[in-house]
């Protein structure tokens, strides 16, 4: 009797236990209001009371999507020894009303469920952080992160991230794609090759890239058994040959930082997905792991591109720094059984720890996530791999201010710089500038005004590096005004 008495009281407490760490929907809908005010949002954004809530293996809610006016939504999860918001955005929508799937909401139940399973293994210290932190945004006057900074800084891009494109799988981008021999339908164009073209596209080059016979592959997925490139004609796909020419004509407009057609973006999709030897089908495309990837940045020519894991004790250090460089990765998740998984990119970080992610849905799902943490054990992550130092931004990074554009260019080389830099525009001879770097906190580090000369037969001027005091290795960012014109391009320093 007593042994049975011990155990009812101990499963009491276990169910006790448990049931003090579920979130109310009272609490998860005023952790939402905080962080929007902690953010500085709750002026131009408001947090609505429909609510999103699915339920875990247990039956209990695995966390709150609330979705925000007039665009965006916060994920609240529904454990207060987890972290108490784990995304939010406030440029993009949870789900795209016009397609069921959404990768945000598959990623969300994966990694959460995950971290519920492990709570029993993740140290004191994590589980203490994660309550003060729930403390902290359900006080009345939740404290500011006063040192929180982020990468890119809010407003200097329309998505939040570095790309400034929201390409999706889907029409036009499949247009070059086979059609699917079971369906006869068009395939998708795959999520590895998505996120790659994204990539590709931002940093605007394909290191004249080329595809022969040597790059032949035989495609056989469920049914689907052919030869790429050799049956293009059968399934109407490009040739390498038509592909080859499509490259040729995206380097050109690279170099003259004119946009893409549809047709050169569908080609760039295809291209990226066949250097990935992916498999297609017009129920989903893609490939059976992110080293597949990783060989189609080599096939692209980004040589010093590296594909690291969750075991890489670099991993976290690397993938933030190189959003600090502005330099966008190729980040690939799966479920705990490794059986589904997602690519997307990876483009931008902030010292609250969130990343953002662009899921290749056409901008819906986009925002800030917090990544499983590093203290987390390997087994229950749900990264698979990331591809870093794919690249450096290209040298044409100026774009103009809309208030006061006057179409004007700004080329910076060296890219990276060590000792100095040229700078070249579409600026009057003699045109008085006022000039600024800053260094990736947004500190300005440099300044001067000067008139514009000739540079190597354009109109431009010249930055003695040297002279700045504490340069380091890393991103910086010039500017440079006039009286009707601002000007903003990016450059390296490598020491």
């Amino acid at each position: 009797m007593k042994k049975l008495i011990l155990l009812v009281l101990i499963s009491t407490i276990v169910i006790i236990k448990l049931f003090s760490q579920n979130v109310s929907y009272n609490d998860a809908f005023k952790v939402a209001e905080n962080k929007l005010t902690l953010m500085g949002k709750h002026y131009s954004h408001g947090v609505l009371s429909d609510v999103i809530n699915p339920p875990g293996k247990n039956g209990q809610n695995l966390f709150f999507v609330f979705e925000l006016e007039p665009v965006g939504y916060i994920v609240v999860t529904g454990r207060k020894d987890l972290p108490p918001v784990i995304a939010y955005s406030f440029e993009d929508n949870f789900q795209d009303e016009t397609n069921s799937q959404n990768p945000l909401m598959d990623l969300l139940v994966m990694d959460i469920e995950a971290r519920v399973s492990s709570t029993d293994k993740m140290g004191k210290e994590i589980i203490e952080r994660n309550k003060l932190e729930w403390k902290n945004l359900l006080s009345d006057n939740p404290e500011k992160n006063v040192l929180f900074e982020q990468w890119p800084l809010e407003g200097t891009t329309t998505t939040g991230g570095w790309l400034e494109t929201n390409w999706t799988q889907n029409a036009p981008y499949k247009n070059f794609c086979p059609i699917d021999p079971v369906t006869s339908q068009r395939s998708y164009v795959g999520c590895p090759a998505t996120a790659m073209a994204q990539i590709v596209n931002y940093f605007k080059t394909t290191n004249e890239t080329q595809f022969s016979d040597a790059d032949d592959y035989y495609h056989s997925y469920a049914g689907r058994n052919y030869w790429i490139d050799d049956d293009f004609e059968e399934h109407d796909f490009l040739s390498f040959p038509k592909i080859n020419e499509y490259l040729d004509s995206i380097a050109g407009k690279y170099e003259i930082a004119h946009p893409l057609t549809n047709d050169e973006k569908a080609a760039l999709s295809f291209a990226c997905g066949v250097a990935a030897n992916q498999v297609y089908t017009s129920e989903g495309s893609g490939t059976f792991g992110v080293s597949q990837a990783h060989d189609a940045y080599m096939k692209f020519g980004f040589a010093e591109a590296v594909l690291i894991d969750d075991g890489d004790t670099s991993l976290y250090a690397t993938i933030s720094q190189n959003m600090m460089d502005a330099r966008p990765c190729h980040f690939a998740i799966v479920n705990e059984s490794w059986t589904v998984g997602h690519n997307v990119v990876l483009d931008g970080y902030n010292t609250d720890e969130y990343y953002h992610l662009n899921f290749g849905w056409g901008g819906a799902s986009n925002g800030w996530y917090l990544v499983p943490d590093d203290n987390m054990p390997y087994e229950l992550s749900v990264i698979e791999g990331v591809v870093v130092d794919i690249a450096y931004p290209p040298v044409f990074t100026g774009f103009s201010n809309d208030m006061k554009s006057t179409g004007a260019n700004i080329h910076i080389y060296p890219n990276p710089a060590i000792n100095f830099i040229t700078v070249v525009t579409d600026m009057k001879k003699g045109e008085s500038v006022e000039i600024n770097i800053k260094d990736s906190f947004g500190r300005i580090i440099y300044i001067d005004r000067r008139n514009a000369t000739q540079v190597n037969g354009r109109n431009g001027f010249n930055i003695n590096l040297s002279s700045v005091p504490s340069l380091k290795s890393g991103m910086y960012i010039l500017n440079i005004e006039t009286y009707d014109t601002i000007l903003i391009g990016r450059f390296f320093v490598g020491k």
